[in-house]
């Protein structure tokens, strides 16, 4: 069995390198700036009782290798003018399940918790922090993306993602900096607040999509990431403090970023029923990059982040309404009068 599923990875291997060469041809004759795509393992199967490390690494594979498929499509030399790299991030006690990764197209990088958490100063996070998530402190080596500097952009994915259409609108976004057009702003599929406003330019006949197309404010000044956020982990009402969907992060490197989180989480100011900053991650996985990244880029920093809409990338294609018998039974869970119908969006434009 082991020799056949080598061989198999072996034969994906093949056919991953050679469309990434067929697309990428040479850095010499034309370079391309180069994306880095980033997924996490944190585990392998062991101490789990839902899977045996064999069946973990089945399920990684599979995903890690359906997950570069898309990627590749994404930059066929006729659909991005970015070129592409994909690393693992991969946790010490998840190794094994990384064996294959490689012949797949991905560069593994083994990297530790980035802190110690008997260094976190505040009492509850320290003794929390391993707690109520899938991954505990583990969760973190997703920051790793961050220290990834070589590269223009980072995109955090998990291995449940796929690519469905070139992101260069996004990677523009980024690239052009302080350089920022109004152009380039205005194809963002961006989440607003006010969503009633609808672009009059907009010729799409579907209501839920000019629901998100409102006229556009003026560019910020520099876009250093994109984000949604995860209104289905929130009670009615909160939604101004939802969490950021840890199943996609888009940012631009930065160590000083890197080292500002690491600081953050030492400082430890995730207060008991309340969050990072008393206001930011009281939900599943708040403690960890789902809390974090939403103080740091809705509380600390707002002006480097643009929240996107969750129904055009990173979907999950659920119901964005309160429940019967939740509390704001029928109400949009993300706190607007109108919101679109995941379930209805058309994901092929």
């Amino acid at each position: 069995m082991a020799a056949s599923q080598d061989s198999q990875y072996s034969k994906q291997s093949q056919i991953t390198k050679q469309q990434h060469d067929d697309t990428t041809k040479t850095t010499a004759t034309r370079p391309k700036p180069v994306i880095a795509y980033t997924v996490t393992l944190t585990g392998c199967g062991k101490n789990d009782k839902r899977y045996s490390t064999a069946d973990a690494m089945g399920l990684i594979h599979q995903g890690a290798a359906v997950l570069a498929h898309s990627i590749q499509l994404a930059h066929a030399a006729n659909n991005s003018k970015y070129d592409y790299q994909m690393y693992a991030l991969v946790h010490p006690s998840a190794n094994e399940c990384s064996i294959h990764l490689p012949q797949l197209g991905y560069t593994v990088l083994i990297r530790n918790t980035p802190f110690d958490k008997q260094d976190i100063r505040q009492t509850f996070l320290r003794e929390n922090i391993d707690k109520a998530s899938c991954c505990g402190e583990k969760e973190f080596v997703k920051l790793y993306a961050y220290t990834l500097v070589d590269h223009p952009v980072a995109v955090v994915l998990d291995l449940d993602s796929l690519v469905l259409q070139p992101l260069d609108v996004f990677f523009d976004a980024i690239v052009q900096g302080e350089d920022l057009t109004q152009e380039t702003y205005e194809k963002l599929p961006i989440h607003y607040n006010d969503p009633t406003n609808n672009n009059s330019n907009n010729n799409n006949n579907n209501n839920n999509n000019n629901i998100n197309n409102s006229s556009r404010s003026i560019p910020p000044k520099k876009i250093d990431a994109f984000y949604t956020k995860d209104y289905n982990m929130i009670n009615a009402f909160n939604h101004e403090v939802a969490g950021v969907q840890g199943g996609f992060l888009m940012v631009c490197p930065s160590e000083a970023v890197f080292d500002e989180y690491i600081d953050l989480v030492l400082e430890g100011n995730y207060v008991e029923g309340r969050g990072w900053g008393g206001k930011y991650g009281y939900f599943f996985g708040g403690a960890q990059v789902q809390g974090i990244c939403a103080y740091y880029y809705a509380g600390l920093h707002p002006e480097r982040g643009v929240e996107l809409n969750r129904c055009r990338i990173n979907s999950m294609v659920d119901s964005p309404f309160f429940e019967k018998g939740q509390m704001g039974e029928g109400k949009c869970r993300d706190g607007r009068e109108q919101c679109e119908d995941c379930r209805e969006t058309n994901l092929s434009r």
